[in-house]
């Protein structure tokens, strides 16, 4: 094709420049760019294929354009070279990859300069211009908006690994060299950082970060962390909130449920108060920056449950829960939103008041049936365990009210909305019914615990230099094998009358503190005595005796304590009982000539005298009990003094009393102990409804006032009102013998328990109750009956059962059955008890130490320490960077100290680290 063909064709063009460039544009944007390139030439060219088939080649308009542009190539020596196109593009624009879209806009643009340079010899840059284009040269140095903001932000990122990381979202987008030189305006880059940043997106992805995990490396002394994590875990700085659950994800995947725990005290105030106890007691504490670490390790989120401690308020609380997973099914029935919400609000501040409140309302003697100790546990049926109070309890406690008006509102709401399914129904209708009972009895539970803690009180009021208190406690837990006899056995232990005469002591009376209250009193008293021992084992001593336990206590005495070694000779045991018909019910008991006179409450009625010849079928001999010589009670360092509070002064030094409303303040940690031991509370005092209206009614006559107030509503109000409750509503109730579980509920959850032994998965209890609800057989129907239906801590108490059942088969070698009512696996339930706590502590240990303790490997910032130790690299930084790492890892340095010896001192501690020892 000549000139004078060229001339003609573009002679053809008689519609204005820039549509004959625009038509130009589009015909050459359906030209296709290849996704792949091709094999080089021999030449070492490269060469761009097409992804169509080959018939395209020959397509007779791609043949005429190739034709023509390459003609006006070789006449027009301004432009770029022209290099023919193999095929055009097949895909839509949106499909084509960023490489084919690249290649068809450069193909485009050098046409379009071929077609300018024709029209326009003179001005061909212009013209370009005007259309929104430019040459390739200009192509190479302009740049999108979405490309501008991405290089201005690689320009000023802080650090070479941000700057690969923005880089490798836009590496891929253009060549190597385009892509250089469009970024000169803004940062140089070399193909290295292009390559670099390729990797990171191939390996990492486009813009996403490298996770490094950020470690804290310091020195720890165990003995300090141990002390710190016995301060920090008293119940002074807990506590459950009134609602709500918290889900914790471990490093495997694994999800923890558990309830919202807050501690009471901020951390600065709780490391103020733990350096103010160590300098009490002279010991040397961790430096405050290690103890925040510590704290944030070990979140008060991550504190077990306090279930553990009373299994009726836990069951309580998480009957709420199961009302308001009731609240959220009635929903699906088209109750409104806003009665739902009314409810659950309702709910939870009911459960804040059973929690709080509802304890300090409680009096011996109230107008209100719900707040009245003689009237909630008077046996109706029994005068000896009857006492008068009010004739007529004619007020009645809003809160209170408020929750059982609840109670009746969710359950006809149930009946009224769920008609469709009655399945579903009945299902609602039993959480209900159970939820209620579980709440009804923590109320009671919660009373019972306020009358029975009088008996305490009234013995500390009357005690004198020759009588004492005793606390007992049968959960020794430094002892692996404990004997523990039964509960219908323990009334008559050892025989209290006997024991009188033999020693000349007298047993008054013995008092049970209610079932799962009382025990946090022991706990308390012996948490100073077991930090002691563990101190002293720390100290590189071995504690596996009894003998060891006392010479570590003698070694690290606890204020006010002693111990000895004693060994009791079970072969003096001779005392036989007789069963007693509703002993149980029992939780007060005073030793007289004729017999021993027992009370179901403290303080109710004159109790109810039983011969001892009703009970003793042969009476108890001396039981040798014997000190083992040399084990003998040593004295106390001192004696513990009870002190009267401290004014509160608002200061980080000070201890405040967790219970309830009680205002007492003290400035050293053990008079709070001895506060709670006594547990004398100091309350403000709270006025009835009459007395209230009394001194009202008088301060309107004898004071002259000219102003009004506006008076508040009183959180706890008291209003004229008969209530419903049966007289000795708060008694506990017979439940006729301890119930068996059936069969087919043993099988299904000794067949959970195997499987989380087999897969190392164990069961959540809470999981299983759940399951146990929705089981089918093969035939679809329910596998469990509504009355077969179990709560968490009944599957709990079982499977604690199965592991104390096991660990005694295989300690003794006989085949024993399972049985959850079985009182002979008690003594190896302390035993599961004692080893599951002490991996639980060591499992903390092992948490704080993985994220605090020197560790391989040790990083600062992104350098590996060790790597650099062994290459012998650590002085190429200067002394500033060796003064950070070294403030870092707690090494201790000094200003002037030149750059060997900071050296010197980084080498001795990363020396420590395991690595060294491979």
């Amino acid at each position: 094709m000549g000139t004078e063909t060229v001339r003609t064709k573009c002679a053809a063009w008689s519609r204005s420049a820039k549509e004959c460039v625009a038509e130009c544009i589009r015909n050459a944007m359906l030209s296709p760019p290849p996704a792949t390139p091709p094999p080089a030439t021999p030449s070492g060219d490269s060469e761009w294929l097409p992804e169509t088939p080959d018939q395209n080649v020959n397509d007779e308009s791609l043949t005429t354009f190739n034709e023509c542009f390459s003609t006006l190539s070789t006449m027009l020596p301004s432009t770029n070279e022209f290099k023919p196109l193999q095929s055009r593009l097949s895909s839509t624009w949106e499909e084509a990859s960023r490489k084919d879209q690249e290649q068809c806009i450069k193909t485009a643009k050098v046409a379009c300069e071929m077609i300018c340079d024709v029209i326009a010899p003179n001005a061909k840059d212009e013209l370009l211009k005007s259309l929104g284009l430019g040459t390739a040269e200009q192509d190479a140095q302009s740049v999108s908006k979405e490309l501008d903001i991405l290089m201005w932000t690689y320009m000023n990122a802080p650090s070479k690994s941000l700057k690969t990381q923005i880089l490798s979202i836009y590496a891929d987008w253009y060549p190597v060299k385009v892509l250089m030189r469009r970024h000169e305006k803004y940062e140089k880059i070399t193909e290295w950082q292009v390559r670099k940043a390729k990797e990171h997106a191939k390996k990492t992805g486009p813009g996403i970060p490298v996770e490094n995990l950020k470690r804290h490396r310091v020195r720890v002394d165990m003995e300090k962390v141990d002390h710190f994590l016995d301060f920090i875990n008293r119940p002074y700085f807990y506590q459950d909130v009134a609602f709500g659950t918290r889900n914790l994800e471990l490093e495997s995947g694994e999800i923890l449920t558990m309830p919202n725990v807050v501690r009471i005290v901020t951390r600065s105030t709780m490391i103020a108060l733990y350096i103010s106890l160590c300098k009490d007691e002279e010991f040397e504490a961790l430096s405050r920056s290690t103890l925040y670490r510590i704290l944030e390790v070990r979140k008060s989120s991550q504190r077990k449950s306090l279930q553990g401690l009373d299994n009726t308020a836990a069951d309580g609380a998480a009957a709420f829960d199961t009302l308001e997973t009731v609240l959220g099914q009635i929903k699906k029935f088209g109750v409104s939103t806003k009665w739902i919400k009314s409810t659950k609000t309702a709910l939870r501040e009911s459960k804040r008041y059973l929690k709080t409140q509802y304890k300090d309302n409680c009096r011996e003697d109230s107008s209100c049936a719900d707040h009245c100790h003689v009237f909630a546990l008077s046996d109706e049926k029994d005068k000896d365990f009857q006492k008068s109070c009010h004739d007529y309890h004619n007020t009645i406690c809003d809160k209170c009210e408020k929750l059982k008006n609840v109670f009746e509102e969710i359950e006809n709401k149930c009946n009224e909305t769920v008609q469709s399914d009655t399945e579903i129904r009945e299902d609602l209708l039993y959480d209900i019914n159970n939820s209620k009972t579980s709440i009804e009895n923590w109320k009671a539970h919660i009373l019972r615990s306020e009358n029975q803690d009088r008996a305490k009180q009234d013995v500390l009021k009357s005690v004198n230099s020759n009588t004492i208190l005793i606390l007992l406690d049968w959960a020794m837990k430094f002892t692996q094998l404990k004997y523990r006899e039964k509960q219908s056995d323990w009334y008559a232990k050892r025989a209290l009358m006997d024991v009188s005469k033999r020693v000349g002591i007298q047993v008054e009376r013995y008092d049970y503190s209610e079932p799962q209250h009382g025990k946090d009193l022991c706990d308390r008293i012996l948490c100073p005595l077991k930090t002691s021992i563990r101190k002293f084992c720390n100290e590189g001593n071995d504690i596996t005796t009894a003998a060891q336990m006392r010479y570590a206590l003698k070694e690290r005495p606890v204020k006010g304590t002693t111990a000895s070694v004693n060994i009791v000779n079970a072969e003096a045991n001779k005392l036989e009982v007789m069963k007693l018909e509703g002993f149980s019910a029992f939780h007060n008991f005073c030793f007289e000539c004729d017999g021993v006179r027992v009370w179901k409450a403290y303080g109710i009625g004159d109790g109810k005298l039983i011969p001892y010849g009703r009970w003793q079928k042969t009476p108890q001999g001396p039981t040798l009990l014997k000190v083992e010589e040399g084990q003998e009670f040593f004295n106390p360092s001192s004696s513990r003094v009870v002190k009267e509070p401290v004014e509160d002064k608002s200061e980080v030094s000070t201890y405040q009393c967790p219970e309830g409303e009680c205002y007492a303040v003290f400035e050293r940690l053990e008079d709070l102990d001895v506060h709670m031991e006594i547990g004398e509370h100091k309350k403000r005092e709270r006025l009835g409804l009459y007395d209230k209206l009394k001194l009202d009614w008088v301060s309107r006559f004898t004071e002259l006032t000219f102003e009004e107030y506006e008076t508040t509503k009183p959180k706890h109000q008291e209003n004229m009102g008969k209530s419903n409750l049966p007289k000795g509503w708060a008694l506990h109730k017979s439940k006729g013998g301890g119930k068996r579980f059936p069969k087919a509920v043993k099988d299904y959850l000794i067949a959970k328990y195997d499987l989380g032994e087999k897969t190392g998965n164990k069961c959540d209890p809470e999981k299983v109750a759940e399951d146990m609800r929705h089981a089918k057989l093969q035939n679809g129907d329910r596998r469990f009956s509504r009355e077969d239906w179990l709560n968490k801590s009944q599957i709990k108490s079982f499977f604690s059962r199965i592991t104390a059942a096991r660990r005694k088969q295989s300690q003794l070698g006989t085949q024993i059955s399972i049985d959850p009512d079985d009182d002979d696996l008690d003594e190896w339930l302390d035993e599961v008890e004692v080893v599951e706590g002490a991996n639980e502590r060591n499992a903390i240990m092992n948490d704080v130490l993985s994220e605090i303790a020197l560790q391989h490997p040790i990083i600062h910032d992104t350098y590996n320490l060790c790597e650099l130790r062994q290459r012998n690299e650590l002085k190429n930084f200067n002394v500033k960077m060796l003064k950070e790492i070294c403030s870092e890892l707690e090494v201790q340095y000094k200003s002037r100290d030149t750059k060997m010896i900071i050296l010197d001192k980084l080498a001795t501690e990363l020396s420590k680290c395991t690595c060294s020892n491979i």
